[in-house]
Formats: structure tokens, sequence, C-alpha cells
């Protein structure tokens, strides 16, 4: 707990503090008038002065008064704008239902909490926020491949979005961002699809790859996130049976950001690299 000192009497407000001097120095000329009555030099600089702390104390108690003012003006404005929602929702009720979900987002990002409600402002977001990363942070990405079938997979990395968010990747790395992409495939049949694995191959020489199984990590669930440094934490939302994101949460508290980080590296632990899954897919086709 912090150590209280003793109250100060040094006036808080910058109008109180000119009064103050101002009166001091009134006293000061009175004094001088009494005692030198010929020093008309020193009664016209410390009048000159006190002239100069009197305009100063109007112009900061009109700026006060101007806050107040605009303050005041915003209040009124933004009940205005309310009482025009009601009105507008007596004929129909959608606007009022709207209203209430923005209040409910503003205040939850208030707590550093957004949501991206399609898989376009998912990757906008993304884009944004890895282009907003700078040399020496870390870029801790994840990406559930299709679960579907070996098509809708294709289909995945062939869209223009996740093209131009790896290429946000790629470019975070060439500036000195610390730069790692794991790729969550069912199985390693999944995984041995030779477009995907050709795609990985290229990615790999520019970022930093890898892979994990769910056949073999036994993760409970599918997932999907992005750590962008230890600013904010983007978790997708995994659509229905698809295995790939259809929306997200951000969050930007420290708490929240610093658990992802670490659940980030325990699903490094479980990860291999893609030279050593390669191998382990050359194995299974061996076997089979």
């Amino acid at each position: 707990m912090r150590n209280r000192r003793g109250n100060s009497s040094t006036p808080k407000s910058p109008a109180l503090a000119g009064l103050v001097i101002g009166l001091l120095i009134t006293l000061v000329i009175a004094t001088a008038s009494y005692f030198w009555p010929q020093s008309s030099a020193v009664k016209d600089a410390l009048l000159i002065s006190l002239i100069g702390i009197s305009v100063s104390v109007a112009l900061s108690a009109r700026l006060k008064l101007s806050e107040i003012s605009q303050s005041m003006g915003d209040v009124e404005r933004e009940t205005q704008g309310f009482n025009q929602i009601q009105q507008l929702a007596k004929r129909d009720s959608a606007v009022l239902v709207r209203y209430t979900e923005l209040r409910k987002e503003i205040d939850e990002l208030v707590t550093g909490t957004y949501y991206l409600k399609s898989i376009d402002e998912v990757f906008e977001d993304d884009v944004r926020s890895i282009d907003d990363l700078r040399k020496g942070e870390v870029l801790r990405s994840t990406c559930p491949i299709s679960t579907v079938s070996a098509k809708r997979a294709r289909e995945q990395i062939a869209d223009v979005r996740y093209l131009a968010s790896i290429q946000a990747h790629i470019a975070a790395a060439q500036r000195g961002v610390d730069v790692t992409r794991v790729y969550l495939f069912k199985d390693i049949v999944a995984f041995g699809d030779d477009v995907m694995i050709a795609h990985l191959k290229d990615l790999a020489t520019k970022i930093r790859i890898e892979i994990v199984l769910h056949s073999e990590a036994r993760l409970r669930e599918e997932f999907d996130y992005l750590v962008f440094g230890d600013r904010r934490v983007s978790v997708g939302v995994v659509g229905g049976d698809t295995g790939t994101v259809q929306s997200a949460i951000v969050h930007s508290n420290r708490d929240t950001v610093e658990r992802y980080i670490e659940k980030y590296g325990r699903l490094a632990t479980l990860a291999s690299s893609l030279e050593t899954t390669i191998t382990k897919l050359q194995k299974h086709r061996t076997r089979t």
C-alpha cells in the first residue's frame, strides 16, 4: 500500500493557481507603492505581469468551460440518438435488437474482446494483425486442414484469402518476426495428398512449419488460433464438420493472451517437423 504524504496546499487547477499568483502580485504592488512611491518601473513591471496572469486565468477558465460544454453536447447528442432509435424501434423491433447488440459489442471491446462474424473478417483481421508485428516479435500460428476430403483441403489452400494470409506470414518472417505455423491434419492419410505436401514443402523454405496429426496427438477438439506477439490472440470457431474456421473471437487482455501462448507451447511438444512427418507417411505407404 502506498504511503500517503502530507496534503499539499498547491492549487490543483491552473486557473486557481494563476488567481493565487495574481493576488500575491497585487499585494507586492501595493507594498511597492507604499515603500517605494517613486519606483514606477517596479510597479509597471508588476502590473504588466498581473495583466498577463489575469489573461491566462481567463483563457484557462474559458478552456474548462469549453470542455464542459463539449461533454454536455456529446451527452445531448447521444440522448437524442437513443430517443430516435426508440422511435424507430416502435415501427421495427429489429432496430432495437441491433442497437442492443452493438452496445454489447462496445462493452466487450472495453474488456479487450471483439468478434469476427465471418471468414472474410477473420482473414482480414489476421492479415492486419500480422502486418503490425515487428522484428523480434513472435507469430504463433495454427491452421486446421479440412477434414471433409482431399479436394476440400486443396480448395482451402488455393483460396485467395488463405494465400493473402500466407503472404503476410512470409513478409513478417522477412522483416524479422519469428514465425511458426502448425498445420493440423486428421491423420497421416489426410496429410498424404501430393498437392498439400508440395505446398508445405515450398512454404517450409520461407517459414517454420510443424505438423500435428489428430489421430496421434489425441486432441480433444478441432481448434485454430493465432497469437500475435504478446498483443492479442484470435481464436477461431470451427464450423460444423468441416474442420475449418468460420468465425473468430479476438482477445487483447493479457491473461488470455498468456494462456494461449502457454497452450501453443504445449501444442509444439506434440508437433513434428515436416520432414519427420513425410518420412512417417512413406513408412505408412510401405506397410499398406
